[in-house]
């Protein structure tokens, strides 16, 4: 009944829109946006890209839609979001908008972490594109952003290692415990993950002379 509603009401915009310029659709989606319409708002901008594919509006349309599944949220529209700023970007790499698409690469994997605990994939992903944010818009609009968001993806790592280097300090593994410890220190030196293993560093040695004596 659901899909049933959906379909109506998308056939109901068609026939509003039809015969309506892409400069005029273009603006009555972003009106829809703006009223965080979101589901009505990617009617009008698929209608764009799919009937006006050679027209300015077209790629407006396309990182629009992007946006929408963004800005609506939900762990579902954001992988979807992720996507189809990845298909901008690659497809429009000198486009207006290939700036932001590369930023929200960056900003959407970077929602999908897990945390510091479990896998560090996504992070790592996240992390590239924010770097290569900086590389290849050094006075970009989101050059702040991203520097922030890059650092976020340090810390989080940073924290993996330090949980990592705890959990063999609760086995007794202390060698593997202060090794994992140095690779903290020597990776991510700044972050507070970083200062916590200082502390932890010495309730290891604590431990280790215990152990040898």
């Amino acid at each position: 009944m659901t899909a049933c509603k959906t379909t109506d009401r998308e056939q109901e915009i068609l026939n509003q829109i039809t015969n309506l310029s892409s400069e005029e659709i273009l603006e009555q989606g972003d009106a829809l946006m703006a009223q965080q319409n979101y589901e009505d708002a990617r009617v009008y901008y698929r209608f764009i890209y799919e009937n006006f594919p050679n027209s300015p509006q077209s790629t407006k349309a396309l990182i629009g839609l992007a946006d929408s599944l963004y800005q609506e949220g939900g762990l579902d529209n954001i992988v979807q979001a992720f996507f189809r700023y990845q298909d901008f970007y690659n497809r429009f790499p000198q486009a207006a908008e290939a700036e932001e698409a590369l930023y929200m690469m960056g900003v959407t994997t970077l929602y999908q972490k897990l945390k510091p605990t479990l896998d560090t994939q996504k992070t790592r992903e996240a992390m590239t594109y924010f770097s290569r944010y900086e590389e290849m818009f050094p006075d970009g609009k989101y050059l702040k952003e991203a520097r922030a968001s890059f650092n976020e993806c340090k810390e989080v790592l940073a924290r993996h290692e330090y949980e990592v280097a705890y959990f063999y300090f609760r086995r007794k593994a202390f060698e593997s415990s202060l090794e994992r410890l140095n690779f903290l220190y020597k990776s991510y030196p700044t972050t507070e993950a970083a200062k916590d293993g200082k502390i932890l560093e010495e309730t290891v040695q604590k431990a280790l002379a215990e152990r040898e004596k």
